[in-house]
């Protein structure tokens, strides 16, 4: 029988979530599946980050044991598909930690912030069979949003040989369309060049080491926070 207390431990909640999808448990938990449950994960990761922001460690906590349960709950659904279950998730992060920290667990050589990262991509361009450059970009994700996406093909790009327009010569011809010194008639022309400059900054944002999209919700905060 589980009961109210102070303190849980990791097991505990693989239980509560796994009573909660049995015959006898919860009919919402037990309705849900890998697909409906993908805007949970969404929204309680954004909570995190804004409990992050507001450096409220309550509130982080509370925001992190949600992420924790869409965790517990995908890998309980994986378990009674027989696809996967909560110790393959485990396995897998441990191995990814080791195998990608070679100057930790392993005698690889890494100075600098800057080479840590260098070899984590190389790593996992290894793991991955990275070969081509489309494949280096395939490997991120597509359902990302696509200010993020942006900013992570422009970091990509870093190590590859050829050099990617990622629209760095768009935003002045953006501003020549917003002041109407060009002139620019067609809608999907008008979408293409939006697009070329908004991934032009994301891209500005990659080199400077910033995140693009905290920089538009920072600006955002500072236009609402001031009503």
């Amino acid at each position: 029988m589980i009961e109210l207390k102070k303190n849980y431990t990791f097991d505990e909640l693989v239980e509560i979530v796994a009573v909660l999808r049995s015959e006898n448990g919860c009919k919402w938990d037990r309705a849900q599946t890998h697909d409906s449950l993908l805007r949970y994960l969404i929204e309680e990761s954004y909570e995190y980050i804004e409990a992050t922001r507001k450096k409220d460690p309550k509130m982080q906590a509370d925001e992190l044991g949600d992420v924790l349960l869409q965790v517990v709950l995908h890998s309980q659904i994986g378990s009674e598909e027989k696809t996967f279950d909560i110790n393959d998730v485990i396995t897998a992060v441990c191995r990814k930690m080791i195998i990608r920290h070679p100057h930790v667990f392993g005698d690889a050589k890494a100075d600098s912030v800057e080479e840590v990262l260098d070899n984590w991509e190389k790593i996992k361009k290894k793991e991955k069979g990275e070969k081509t450059d489309k494949e280096v970009f395939d490997s991120v994700s597509k359902e990302l949003p696509a200010l993020i996406r942006a900013q992570k093909l422009a970091e990509k790009s870093k190590n590859l040989k050829k050099n990617y327009d990622f629209g760095e010569e768009t935003i002045d011809k953006l501003f020549e369309m917003i002041d109407n010194k060009i002139k620019v008639e067609s809608k999907e022309k008008k979408s293409e060049l939006i697009g070329k400059a908004v991934a032009a900054i994301a891209a500005y944002a990659a080199k400077e080491k910033l995140s693009a999209e905290l920089c538009v919700n920072d600006y955002l905060d500072s236009l609402t926070d001031s009503l």
